[in-house]
């Protein structure tokens, strides 16, 4: 077997791969110094170390990360020559960031998900989203996500409150931010509550286009323990089985969503986390041994993941200033029409985040596995078309906020409010459309209230009517986009013959004759033909 002869062969590709790694090594080092700015999706990688098991079988690593660039991650094939000589294939895929299998779930926590935690208390939409194939170690990373920020999101409660300046409203008071929680898991097109005897939910959109979980249970969260509690309840419940890579395989999607009220500024939409475990994907050399009910899911697993592929792709293409329209189809699986909000852009009203870590074994005999993974994932992060300019000023259109700089933001703030609203309590800092469009809702209505005489009702009223602007403006840009479409021409050719031999038919009488005698005619008519 394959497997066998690679295992034989392990100290040959060992001294490969340690070659090829020291070459490397003389290459000049990128940077590491990551930008801090929030991006709408980041894509990362975290390569788990080998476990005990594989160690005592002799087995090798063949996923690394680049010591030179941390955006890279090398893959490294064993494989044989028509020969059979050994031979090692070197490959490497780009992403935001690599985590190496000494990075503990610590590390991957501060570097990659912390910093939803804040723009989520402020009222924005967060999304992480943990895939890889069964075995991987997803499970394990995510729920270490989930320790680490149930903890922070209750420390970082007093920093947002000094950040947005709460305790000046009239409206404070002893518990400004209430924290609830709920677990589901989605099989196929059901949905089931874990926190609620698996009770069966349905995922709706109601008539202002907003996505709601019909049926699911809250629970209300003092602490973090409270939160944890209940995270590891819904976990226990969650739907496993084993499969021919893992003992305890995750056959289901499962979602923690976490939803923080302020109850400070009551007329701002709440904040969400949704916290994916996303059910592990398989080859279908591994599901040759599945029983009909197994069989089932996988083909609804990898049609699910597929259809979060082609929304993540799209989603990206579609921020990239392309002349084309780009269709994200989020309808096509339960999973994608729940994170609506975060895929469709034209009617997304907030700020949203989108992290997707990708998980992948080193084991040697793991390859296959590993690099469909990576295959799957490393195309999520779309690089910049050429030629292609984000800080390229537009010229400058009223209904188009995008276009506007701080003088804009102004005179529209002065016009929208009637004086109402001060310019220098909404934007501070000199903010231009894009930044004011990007203030989380909380952050927006608390700022103006600081103008006198301003109520929460009417400053929700005008945040509404910015993004009733930005709506439209997306709207007009899709619309545009389609019409540029070069239409198929129809050929009316067909159309012009058929009136004429109509018109023809009818002056010969066909229609009033008899049918022996209208037969006749349209025969001698058939044979002499017509002009």
């Amino acid at each position: 077997m394959l497997e066998d002869k690679i295992i034989q062969n392990a100290d040959f590709f060992i001294k490969a791969i340690n070659d090829h790694n020291e070459r490397m090594s003389k290459i000049k080092t990128v940077n590491k110094l990551q930008t801090t700015e929030l991006k709408d999706i980041s894509i990362y990688l975290r390569i788990r170390p080998l476990m005990p098991p594989e160690i005592e079988q002799n087995s090798f690593e063949i996923c690394l990360p680049n010591k030179n660039n941390p955006y890279k991650a090398c893959v490294y094939e064993p494989a044989f020559r028509f020969d059979n000589k050994p031979v090692i294939k070197t490959q490497n895929f780009d992403f935001d960031y690599v985590f190496g299998p000494n990075d503990d779930n610590k590390t991957v926590y501060d570097n990659s998900i912390q910093s939803i935690v804040e723009v989520s208390l402020a009222g924005a939409l967060g999304v992480v989203l943990c895939y890889g194939q069964t075995g991987s170690g997803k499970t394990y990373t995510i729920t270490g996500i989930e320790e680490y920020l149930a903890v922070d999101l209750f420390n970082k409660m007093d920093k947002v409150i000094n950040d947005m300046n709460l305790r000046s409203l009239e409206t404070f008071n002893d518990r400004p931010f209430e924290i609830t929680v709920s677990f589901f898991e989605i099989l196929g097109s059901q949905c089931y509550d874990l926190l609620n005897n698996k009770e069966e939910i349905f995922i709706m959109e109601d008539k202002f286009r907003n996505m709601n979980i019909k049926g699911i249970k809250e629970y209300d969260c003092l602490t973090s323990d409270d939160l944890l509690k209940y995270i590891n309840i819904g976990f226990s419940h969650r739907k496993t089985h084993a499969t021919l890579k893992n003992d305890t395989s995750s056959r289901s999607h499962a979602i923690c969503q976490i939803r923080i009220h302020n109850t400070v500024i009551n007329q701002a939409n709440d904040g969400i986390i949704y916290l994916v475990d996303l059910a592990g994907s398989e080859r279908h050399a591994d599901s040759k041994f599945h029983s009909k009910e197994r069989l089932k899911e996988t083909k609804d697993i990898n049609s699910s993941l597929l259809t979060l592929k082609e929304c993540i792709r799209a989603r990206t293409l579609s921020t990239l200033g392309l002349q084309q329209h780009i269709h994200v189809p989020f309808r096509n699986s339960k999973l994608t029409t729940l994170l609506k909000e975060t895929f469709d852009i034209e009617y997304c009203i907030r700020p949203c985040t989108t992290i997707f870590i990708a998980n992948v074994s080193p084991n040697c005999l793991d390859y296959s596995h590993t690099i469909n993974t990576l295959r799957y994932s490393s195309p999520l992060k779309v690089s910049q078309k050429t030629g292609y300019d984000p800080l390229k000023k537009k010229s400058y259109n009223l209904k188009d906020p995008s276009t506007w700089e701080h003088k804009h933001v102004i005179q529209w703030i002065e016009k929208s409010s009637n004086g109402a609203i001060n310019p220098e309590f909404l934007v501070p800092n000199n903010e231009n459309g894009i930044q004011l469009s990007n203030i989380p809702e909380m952050e927006f209505i608390r700022r103006c209230l600081l103008s006198k005489g301003m109520t929460e009702k009417r400053a929700k009223l005008f945040y509404l009517k910015l993004w009733g602007l930005i709506v439209d403006c997306r709207t007009k840009q899709r619309k545009a986009k389609l019409s540029s479409k070069p239409k198929p021409k129809y050929d009316t050719s067909m159309d012009e013959e058929m009136i004429r031999r109509y018109e023809l038919e009818k002056k010969l009488g066909i229609y009033d004759a008899p049918k022996e005698e209208a037969r006749k005619k349209l025969m001698e008519l058939d044979g002499k033909g017509f002009n």
